[in-house]
């Protein structure tokens, strides 16, 4: 069995990082950059937003047979749709490298310090 943990801070982190590659290292790219300003940063259900992930890659969790476990995450403070994109991106790698079993990949939340 395949399991992959996602936490909301490292979620958080990534998104970060993958915005920082965006800004700094692709400077010819200023309509992504607009996009990705234009987002609003205010707080949301990461509930949902696993919702919204699984109902976007439904067609590609039907075909592997992958079950996604995830439940009791909390609100969070971001960018939704950089994080529903961080989500289906981790998830379809969890899909896409994977042994010949059905993955079954776990989303969760454990409190830090300072989260």
């Amino acid at each position: 069995m395949a399991v992959v943990t996602v936490s909301v801070a490292g979620a958080t982190a990534a998104a970060w990082v993958l915005r920082s590659i965006i800004k700094e290292e692709v400077p010819f790219l200023p309509f992504t950059l607009a996009v990705v300003i234009c987002f609003a940063y205010g707080g949301f259900d990461m509930n949902a937003v696993v919702e919204m992930a699984r109902n976007d890659l439904r067609a590609r969790i039907n075909e592997t047979g992958a079950t996604i476990l995830a439940g009791g995450l909390p609100p969070v403070r971001g960018r939704q749709i950089e994080l529903l994109q961080l989500l289906e991106n981790l998830i379809g790698n969890a899909m896409k490298y994977r042994s010949n079993r059905a993955p079954e990949i776990r989303i969760a939340a454990e409190a830090g310090d300072g989260y």
